[in-house]
């Protein structure tokens, strides 16, 4: 505990003192601009957001000269939405602002050169070494953000960074409603309907597919929350008997290995592309599907906005009332499976309890591929 906390204040103080550095060299030549949004999480946090940002540039942001600043691995996505042309991106590479001192140190002076009216940030948990310190660099009168359940989060330094923090005594929203309340709190008024964004997918059709396929998406960010490979091959060996689509495996490259790889080319009547495709080029190819198999990663997010009107989510509980699962009213398709230990739980449990909000380390692989084939089963 006392060599953890010691490389927690280590830590900081390195790049408090990067971010002093940078901030006495006076930048001249600010870029201006009315509202910043800073979200440089993950993937899924990105698709989930999108329908929102979209409709705020629509609508209340129609005039604004607008900068979102998120994560480099967006990038590509960001590509298949219709987004206004008053929306500017600075993309910052997660892991490399974490881990590389040189790179941080250059990207906190092109965050010098920022200056708005106001900043918002729609994560609702502390991230205390990337976005915090994203914050800090902007120059601005106001930022604001929201933070859920107060008796848990860290005023001492939140205090210090934004002039605003929502408070919320609620703990646990699923993001969508997150999102909801953070922007109504911020506009003070209600957010126009968050539709699904209008997406430009006639340009990333280029992989030749059959009429009638359906994607399984074997990857997850945490291993964790990974389904093995080999259940998902065995499910769809299991699905070929019974059903004519055939199986369109994707994922990162390093979802696989040697033995995974020959066994999706050599095993299967199916299609390969784990590593080989872009994430706009993964989008319009979930949109096209017959329906979706996944762990409880970006695809079954992506699968909603694309409109992918089915989706089997396998998933360990992780962030559980949180990303999953999608309430009937917006996602009527999406069909969670969970381990035997929540499906034990009754179902007021479930709804509850926010044991597995924040994370969950149940063994994901105890969820049968027999209990997997039987819910697509229902709906074949």
């Amino acid at each position: 505990m006392t060599i953890n906390l010691l490389s927690y204040k280590i830590r900081h103080f390195i790049y408090k003192l990067i971010h002093f550095i940078s901030r006495l060299l006076l930048i001249k030549n600010k870029s201006k601009y009315d509202i910043v949004i800073v979200k440089p999480d993950a993937l899924g946090d990105f698709t989930i957001f999108s329908p929102f940002l979209q409709s705020l540039l629509d609508n209340e942001y129609s005039n604004k000269n607008v900068l979102f600043i998120g994560n480099e691995a967006c990038k590509d996505l960001a590509t298949v939405f219709n987004f206004s042309s008053n929306l500017n991106f600075l993309w910052l590479e997660r892991k490399k602002f974490n881990r590389n001192l040189l790179y941080r140190f250059f990207k906190e002076l092109e965050l010098q050169k920022i200056h708005c009216d106001i900043v918002k940030c729609p994560i609702y948990q502390e991230d205390e070494f990337v976005t915090e310190y994203i914050i800090r660099g902007i120059s601005s009168q106001k930022k604001v953000t929201m933070r859920l359940d107060p008796s848990h989060f860290n005023t001492s330094i939140n205090k210090h960074i934004y002039t605003d923090i929502i408070l919320s005594s609620e703990r646990c929203f699923f993001e969508i409603d997150a999102h909801n309340k953070f922007l109504y709190e911020v506009n003070k008024s209600a957010l126009k309907a968050a539709k699904k964004p209008l997406l430009k997918l006639e340009k990333f059709k280029a992989l030749d597919l059959p009429d009638l396929y359906y994607v399984v998406f074997i990857g997850a960010t945490e291993y964790k929350r990974r389904w093995s490979p080999h259940n998902f091959i065995r499910l769809s060996n299991k699905l070929q008997k019974v059903y004519k689509g055939t199986p369109v495996f994707c994922g990162a490259t390093d979802d696989v290995n040697r033995l995974i790889e020959s066994e999706l080319n050599h095993q299967i009547k199916g299609i390969n592309l784990v590593g080989k495709t872009s994430m706009s080029q993964l989008v319009s190819i979930i949109s096209d599907a017959d329906f979706l198999v996944s762990n409880e990663s970006c695809a079954p997010h992506i699968a909603y906005i694309s409109g992918c009107n089915t989706s089997y989510v396998i998933s360990n509980g992780n962030h559980l009332g949180r990303f999953c699962p999608y309430p009937d009213s917006i996602y009527p398709g999406y069909n969670l499976l969970l381990p035997p230990e929540i499906i034990e739980m009754s179902s007021g449990d479930i709804s509850s309890n926010d044991l597995y909000y924040n994370g969950s380390i149940i063994n994901i692989n105890s969820i049968s591929v027999t209990t997997v084939f039987k819910k697509i089963m229902e709906a074949l």
